[in-house]
């Protein structure tokens, strides 16, 4: 089992040691292998024979993991849809950052979750409270920022209770859905309240998690120098997204259950055991990538590249929001950038907090008025 303490970042540079190396896997213990090498993590991904367990990110709940084929497609249709139809406009979060600092990891949650009010039903009372209250103490403070809550399970046990009974009570779900809570209510009766709750919660976890976690990267490295130039005016919004999600991709690891005995060469996977693969060192691995472990966004000057690149995983439980998610960072970003300059101060030491994401480490990003052409 990976453990946050010394560091999950640990493990992340321990794996890519071993991939310099030549290593392909490496055992955690007698129950748990780790797999370095591209080919074998698509093999595992795509899984053609059925070698592993039906897993679903998001599209799960405690008493059933994951959801059947049939909901999950339902719901994954009706959640695109349903954020499809927000006409963003993110210029509207600009003046909310402008010329003051903010705690990172966990402005970027912030920034998706204004600019998905109404999606995520923050808008709503009760249910608003209770999804500001998880993205808060559990997403932001337990996960991204690594504060460890020793009651953390009965904390999520309890938010789902409260908004199961508001669902319950106090809800009438809308159709076509127009929020995360019709899209999960719409798995009744197969579901009952208690099962929809949670999943409403998970969906908000799919929302702004991943979104706002790669959208502080895209941030802060569309800042940095890079050949004597800043990134984001050089290359653009997405090429800086593209290069920063596969240097630090935001989900570093992907995890399967194997459901038979089965090999890869040398390397034995008995049923039962949980494969990780360590996507995050193979989007690095220099055998794909030339300098593959530095930030080098000009690598996406042309079509993209036909190396190892799965931010959003890959099959058929791959994100569904690939396509939604960097057309929201880059508009995010590019918005800001016409207002703003950004600078990060991290605290020491400077090294990215990793939990369920992978995130920017510890510190502040501040937003700089741009100079208008007049005051140049």
């Amino acid at each position: 089992m990976l453990h946050r303490h010394p560091s999950l970042w640990s493990y992340i540079l321990e794996w890519d040691a071993l991939a310099a190396k030549g290593k392909k896997w490496t055992w955690l213990n007698d129950r748990e292998v780790v797999l370095l090498d591209p080919e074998l993590i698509l093999d595992v991904l795509n899984d053609r024979t059925g070698r592993y367990e039906d897993q679903s990110a998001f599209f799960r709940t405690s008493s059933r993991a994951p959801l059947c084929p049939r909901l999950r497609r339902q719901m994954s249709g009706s959640l695109m849809r349903v954020l499809s139809a927000n006409k963003l406009c993110p210029s509207r979060t600009v003046p909310a950052l402008v010329g003051s600092a903010h705690r990172v990891p966990g402005l970027g949650v912030r920034l998706v979750s204004m600019m998905f009010t109404e999606e995520l039903g923050l808008n709503l009372n009760g249910a608003g409270e209770i999804v500001d209250e998880y993205l808060r103490k559990i997403i932001v403070e337990h996960d991204l920022l690594g504060t460890r809550l020793v009651r953390v399970n009965r904390l999520f046990t309890g938010l789902v209770s409260r908004l199961a009974d508001w669902l319950k009570f106090e809800y009438q779900a809308q159709d076509p859905p127009r929020n995360i809570f019709d899209v999960a209510l719409s798995g009744l009766p197969e579901l009952d309240h208690t099962e929809a709750a949670e999943l409403a919660l998970r969906l908000a976890l799919s929302v702004t998690g991943f979104t706002g976690v790669a959208l502080e990267w895209a941030l802060v490295h569309g800042s940095e120098d890079v050949e004597h130039k800043n990134a984001l005016s050089r290359f653009g919004a997405h090429n800086v997204l593209r290069e920063s999600q596969r240097l630090l991709p935001t989900a570093w690891r992907l995890v399967r259950r194997a459901s038979t005995d089965h090999s890869y060469g040398d390397l034995r996977i008995p049923a039962g055991t949980t494969v990780i693969l360590s996507t995050a060192t193979g989007q690095r691995n220099e055998s794909e990538w030339s300098n593959g472990s530095s930030l080098c966004p000009s690598r996406w000057n042309e079509s993209a590249p036909a190396n190892f690149y799965i931010p959003f995983g890959q099959g058929a439980n791959s994100c569904p929001a690939k396509i939604l998610a960097p057309r929201i960072i880059s508009e995010t970003v590019l918005a800001i950038s016409k207002k703003a300059t950004v600078s990060f101060a991290s605290r020491q030491p400077r090294k990215p907090t990793v939990g369920s994401l992978l995130g920017l480490p510890r510190g502040r990003i501040t937003f700089h008025v741009r100079a208008t052409r007049a005051e140049r």
